[in-house]
């Protein structure tokens, strides 16, 4: 089915919507349809650059782009994207399903994709502090190995990689990072049921546990709140985390002590609980969530209707209002899109997920083969 990409937020150098920096982009205040085609994914999104995948070529937008929109041809026709990670400086490599890391370096040819090695990596993920960790199979006993270094730096030089290993009960299913911590989802195995676990700096509640002597923060250890819970997404960014369960009940963890407004639907700032957040519809009743993305300071939702709600902060417009009006919003508002409104029913068009990056936010709207 072919799909619609909306955006809004933050775009000086054009990574939203292809704008050559010569033009002079400015934020999206309010959702605009940036891309559409057969399939859409949004790979990375940073200050300055973003890559999406394009009908299964690679797309880069913003300042390395060199203005307007630059496609980069892949290694082989048929290698599949995993994902792609990144660091303050921009974009850094990506991730192929087959678990080989390709550094993405510009050239006097442009962006050419340099591979690394078969390590059989299955998640490579950069923290706002600069600490990578990167997942690889293990053969041990279908063990999890995390293994971690203070920078990318540290990545790419052999003596100093890794600075730490974990070890988890088995491989997890996902690994997200925010500015200071790591979050990993677990399968249940034949002995423990899933469970999610997390590692890092304590501060700011955002680990979802409260660390001690036997369960030390530095090192990957269950959320006990989140523990029996089957998660099928986790999604982080500035000090906050979201998950959400099979059961589509969303919980949030995190946020940062100090500023000066707070997310209501966050626990009270400083405590190590997990918060089960309900988003209720007229009738009273709760929705079902059926996707979450958490940028640097605000949340994205999807819920059961094809509705977006958003929460936290909008200094750029990441929440689809002008920041003259509001540059933060501490309670659940609706996203409005331009193609869901009463000229274009909902049968027509629907919202299918959400993403976040630092600063911005992306919602993925399917059309129907027969829109008009």
């Amino acid at each position: 089915m072919p799909v619609e990409l909306y955006a809004c937020g933050f775009n000086a150098y054009g990574q939203l919507n292809g704008t050559s920096v010569e033009k002079a982009p400015t934020d999206l205040l309010k959702p605009e349809l940036v891309l559409s085609a057969k399939d859409i994914r949004v790979l990375y999104v940073g200050w300055a650059d973003s890559l999406l995948e394009v009908d299964g070529q690679l797309l880069l937008r913003g300042a390395a782009s060199c203005g307007g929109d630059t496609y980069i041809d892949s290694p082989t026709e048929d290698i599949v994207w995993r994902s792609a990670f990144g660091d303050h400086t921009g974009l850094k490599g990506l991730l192929s399903e087959d678990g080989d890391i390709y550094l993405f370096e510009q050239g006097p040819d442009g962006w050419p994709l340099l591979k690394l090695g078969e390590d059989e990596t299955t998640f490579v993920s950069i923290a706002g502090n600069g600490k990578i960790d990167v997942v690889a199979d293990s053969d041990l006993d279908n063990l999890g190995i995390i293994d971690q270094g203070d920078s990318f730096a540290s990545f790419m030089d052999d003596d100093l990689w890794p600075s730490e290993r974990f070890h988890l009960p088995t491989s997890p299913t996902s690994l997200v990072s925010n500015e200071i911590s790591f979050t990993a989802v677990l399968p249940a195995t034949s002995t423990t049921g899933p469970s999610v676990f997390s590692w890092g700096d304590p501060r700011y509640s955002s680990l979802g546990r409260l660390p001690d002597a036997s369960k030390p923060a530095s090192s990957p250890h269950p959320i006990d709140h989140l523990g029996g819970i089957e998660i099928l997404k986790v999604s982080s960014g500035g000090y906050m985390t979201a998950a959400l369960s099979s059961s589509h009940d969303l919980y949030i963890w995190g946020g940062r002590p100090g500023e000066e407004h707070h997310i209501k639907a966050l626990p009270d700032v400083g405590s190590a609980e997990v918060a089960l957040v309900d988003i209720c519809g007229q009738d009273g009743e709760p929705k079902d969530i059926q996707d979450v993305a958490v940028g640097g300071g605000h949340i994205l939702v999807l819920d059961e209707d094809g509705t977006v709600w958003g929460v936290g902060r909008n200094d750029n417009g990441q929440l689809g209002i002008d920041p003259q009006k509001s540059k933060f919003v501490d309670e659940w508002t609706q996203l409005e899109l331009p193609c869901l409104t009463k000229e274009e029913p909902r049968t027509k068009r629907q919202a299918r997920s959400v993403f976040c990056s630092p600063w911005s936010s992306f919602v993925f709207v399917d059309i129907p083969e027969d829109s008009t």
